[in-house]
């Protein structure tokens, strides 16, 4: 399951963490989770294309490849085997579990320990040299953050995500280097995760990155290890991303691929066939498979052209956009009822609403519900006074402008010009706290523009209205 745009915000993903791979190239299903046993994929009918230098990124490679896939480590009492010292002051309560990484031939395997007295107290302890003892290795800084929820007799409760990052060695390129993996762990009274009470999950926040010759053209390319397990011998555990578009960045759609399967760009196909942890490299090759081209997903890059669309709101009407947002700045907002992020920017939007819909403000909610939940979705819209225009269409991630954006997150929003159809803002500065600011902020100059516009031409309307001036000739003939 892949987690999307959560720095920051993991309390507000819900089901994003169990439930939302999003509809990507490389789809990630349930029985692929724990797929069988596997030798390196060997891939037939392949011509060497040559070999791609790739380089270990230690640390923010999770916002960079577009999410993660969180992972489960079980929490025991039991006392590890292994465990050979552990400080003096744990509490009675403290719990256990294991992180394995590395090949199936070398694995390593991390003793991890949760010490939770008291939710102010909580902290986690990562036996990052694997040598069995608890007190020789950098602290995690265990931070808390508070979310609400609603008890099962609807009083309100106070509960605590925990976060924080541990460096653990991953030898690559014939190096070993310090990479980050992400712990959060849930609070274990929520009631909505039950079933997680007993879990801490972690994802890497690392990766590699390099540059490739592809179609005849230079493309960045990068490597994301989804299990981050660091077994480079399972390539269906690996996905591939290539820059196919030049916007400097990889989208999940059109630009992900499973690294185990041929990918095409233009008219070649591709696949890739070994990485080489020693060497640092991956190994790709034409294939003489024919496989039907992905769509090159849309540059949505602040200053590009919005993709333009009709669409049916939930009271009926068609609009056109941007056509129908003539003189506006218009936020185009993503969203979903189960998606708890998306339920926390309503306050933000309710406030961005009432105070600038009368100063050029316009806003489209696109709402990627399942089938079946328009009279929820009404009911719910008009309970919030979330009285700007929605689209709901009941096709969940593929949801038809959902698709046309390239929508894999959620939240996700763009900023675009109703007069121009440019995208002023998009990604994290329309999140959390940059949502408010950036919106005034392209509001404000939207105004000023106009404004200045307005000056413009009503002094070129006073010069017009001025009578000309006939020169005096004293009664001589000009």
């Amino acid at each position: 399951m892949r987690c999307f745009s959560l720095m920051g915000r993991l309390a507000g993903c819900t089901a994003a963490v169990f439930a939302v791979l999003g509809p990507v190239a490389w789809a990630q299903t349930a029985e692929q989770e724990k797929p069988p046993e596997k030798t390196a994929e060997k891939v037939p009918d392949a011509a060497p294309e040559g070999t791609i230098s790739l380089k270990l990124i230690p640390s923010g490679m999770a916002a960079r490849l577009g999410g993660y896939v969180p992972h489960r480590i079980a929490l025991s009492a039991a006392k590890p085997d292994n465990l050979k010292k552990a400080p003096v002051d744990f509490s009675k309560g403290v719990r256990y579990g294991f992180l394995r990484y590395g090949s199936k031939e070398k694995p390593i395997d991390v003793l991890v320990a949760l010490d939770e007295p008291d939710r102010k107290l909580a902290r986690l302890l990562v036996d990052a040299n694997a040598n069995g003892d608890l007190t020789d290795d950098a602290p995690v800084e265990w931070k808390a953050s508070e979310y609400k929820k609603r008890g099962e007799v609807g009083k309100e409760l106070t509960l605590a995500l925990h976060r924080g990052t541990a460096q653990l060695p991953l030898a690559f390129g014939g190096a070993t280097t310090p990479v980050a993996f992400e712990f959060y762990r849930f609070d274990p009274n929520d009631p909505a995760r039950a079933q997680s009470k007993d879990t801490l999950f972690y994802y890497r926040d690392w990766g590699f990155e390099g540059a490739a010759s592809l179609a005849g053209v230079s493309r960045s390319i990068a490597l994301d290890d989804v299990d981050a397990g660091a077994d480079y011998a399972k390539l269906s555990r690996f996905a591939l991303l290539v820059d196919a578009n030049g916007d400097n960045k990889w989208d999940a759609r059109g630009e992900r691929f499973r690294a185990d399967k041929p990918f095409r760009l233009g008219e070649t196909t591709y696949v890739a066939q070994s990485v080489d942890p020693i060497k640092g490299q991956l190994v790709l090759a034409q294939s003489k498979q024919i496989i039907a081209p992905l769509a090159t997903p849309p540059d949505l890059s602040v200053g590009k052209s919005a993709p333009e669309f009709t669409a049916q709101v939930m009271d009926g009407e068609q609009i056109e956009f941007p056509q129908g947002f003539a003189g506006k700045v218009v936020l185009l907002h993503f969203w979903a009822t189960w998606n708890e992020a998306s339920i926390a920017d309503v306050p933000t939007l309710l406030m961005l609403y009432d105070k600038h819909r009368t100063k050029g403000l316009g806003i489209l909610g696109i709402i990627l519900d399942k089938p079946g939940n328009g009279t929820k979705l009404s009911a719910l819209v008009k309970e919030r006074n979330m009285a700007w225009l929605h689209v709901y269409d009941g096709k969940y991630w593929d949801a038809t402008l959902a698709r046309l954006y390239n929508v894999n997150t959620l939240p996700a929003a763009f900023l675009v010009d109703g007069d121009t159809g440019l995208i002023l803002a998009s990604g994290d500065e329309l999140r959390g706290e940059n949502l408010a600011k950036n919106v005034e902020t392209a509001l404000a100059a939207k105004n000023r523009t106009k404004s200045d516009a307005n000056q413009d031409s009503k002094e070129r309307n006073e010069v017009k209205s001025v009578p000309p001036v006939v020169p005096e000739t004293g009664g001589r003939k000009p």
